[in-house]
């Protein structure tokens, strides 16, 4: 069960039970009233709904694997200098001259069949988020069914409260007549 909801429904008791001061302050809720105070403020509800928006960005990211991919990869570093063609074996090192080297690579890579990987991907995404969606739907339920149950206490309670003062006024009355007699 939700603290949350346990203690709101709680307190609310308390503060229906309490004799207000002026008629205009009483506050009456409905079972309804009730549930869509904590359909709103439930807090599992609110984490099952961003397990969702998880999963939802979970397939974008799945689905993201079809669009072409830009790598780049540069770097400057100090290099002596060499003159001569690098097909030949006249090359000279020249160690006394130094200056930048830089090195650029680019590679576009559009994929063009994954064996199936990316659409068993986008499936599995797409089921866990139903599945998530479902969560969301038996997150709402439970809530209600606890609010449902605290409502129906609530007012069990407050129909025998008048039971149990009378039986508690009888008790007393028992309990004076014993003392006086005894």
């Amino acid at each position: 069960m939700n603290v949350r909801i346990f203690f709101f429904c709680f307190f609310a008791s308390f503060s229906l039970l309490a004799k207000p001061d002026t008629a205009t302050s009483t506050l009456t809720l409905s079972l309804q009233d009730c549930i869509s105070i904590a359909l709103q403020q439930s807090a599992k509800i609110q984490e099952a709904e961003a397990i969702v928006e998880e999963y939802k960005g979970r397939l974008q990211e799945v689905q993201s694997l079809y669009y072409p991919k830009l790598k780049i990869l540069s770097y400057i570093s100090p290099m002596f200098q060499v003159t001569g063609s690098a097909l030949q074996a006249d090359v000279e090192r020249d160690y006394s001259s130094w200056g930048p080297y830089y090195h650029l690579e680019a590679i576009l890579a559009q994929p063009l069949y994954s064996f199936g990987r990316i659409s068993a991907g986008e499936n599995a995404a797409k089921e866990r988020m139903l599945v998530e969606k479902a969560r969301v739907r038996e997150a709402k339920n439970m809530v209600a069914l606890e609010v449902s149950k605290m409502y129906y206490l609530y007012l069990y309670a407050k129909s025998i409260y008048p039971a149990l003062q009378s039986a508690d006024e009888t008790l007393q009355k028992a309990i004076d007549k014993a003392d006086e007699l005894y």
